[in-house]
């Protein structure tokens, strides 16, 4: 049993963006700002995440309509990495989530709580590198999509970074075991030969073994066949 579920309670940093794929169905761009709460050095600070969020179908026609920048969204979905090659054929990787619901709270972002919550199932990739008071491994969940005479399977591979007193007890992740992960998402960037490069990844603040339950029917999504189309590069965030 995999599960791959994000929920977000943000500020819209700028209007949709309104796009067609090669099928003709319609898709938003959303860019999206939690706050993520953290104490350092015993002081308590605040950081900032900037998602990136895509709106399918009816969904895609209400942000048109409706969402505007600086107002406040909650979004609930699943996290997904896909590659792409930029203008001068780089390859990188983009991680979005690709919104099952999405609710305008309010047109002021004034007095809202954030919220910035990631859980996953799935299988660790490797055994867990281990540093100075932290540990980090790769977590892979899959998702079956199309109709029940074409189904599909895709994988997606999640960067883990577990830190100090959340880490879980040696040896109860390792290699190709179920395993469960909660956390917040977190976005690092650098630069490599004058290129831009990010990677997101969750932050875990809960890593347990998960035993999975008898076994139920897979569910498929009809939809998802035709959403899985090129899109090429992100639009860089402002």
């Amino acid at each position: 049993m995999d599960y791959n579920e994000a929920r977000l309670i943000g500020t819209l940093q700028a209007d949709p963006e309104i796009r067609t794929t090669n099928s003709g169905s319609t898709y938003a761009n959303l860019r999206l700002m939690t706050e993520v709460p953290y104490v350092k050095d015993g002081e308590q600070k605040t950081s900032k995440e900037f998602h990136r969020v895509v709106l399918f179908g009816k969904l895609a026609d209400i942000a048109a309509d409706r969402f505007k920048k600086d107002q406040a969204l909650l979004v609930a979905g699943r996290v997904d990495t896909r590659e792409y090659e930029d203008s001068e054929g780089v390859k990188k990787s983009i991680t979005e989530i690709v919104a099952r619901d999405a609710v305008l709270l309010s047109n002021s972002p004034e007095g809202i709580q954030h919220v910035n919550s990631v859980m996953l199932v799935g299988r660790v990739g490797q055994d867990p590198k281990i540093g100075n008071g932290f540990m980090s491994f790769g977590l892979a969940t899959k998702e079956v999509y199309g109709t029940n005479d074409d189904r599909k399977e895709k994988t997606t591979w999640h960067d883990v970074a577990v830190f100090n007193e959340n880490a879980p007890a040696e040896g109860s992740v390792s290699k190709g075991g179920s395993t469960v992960v909660t956390g917040a998402l977190h976005t690092r960037s650098w630069d490599s030969n004058g290129q831009k490069f990010y990677r997101t990844g969750i932050v875990a603040d809960n890593v347990s073994p998960f035993t999975p339950p008898a076994k139920a029917p897979e569910q498929t999504n009809e939809e998802e066949g035709s959403r899985r189309t090129s899109r090429g590069a992100p639009a860089p965030f402002a």
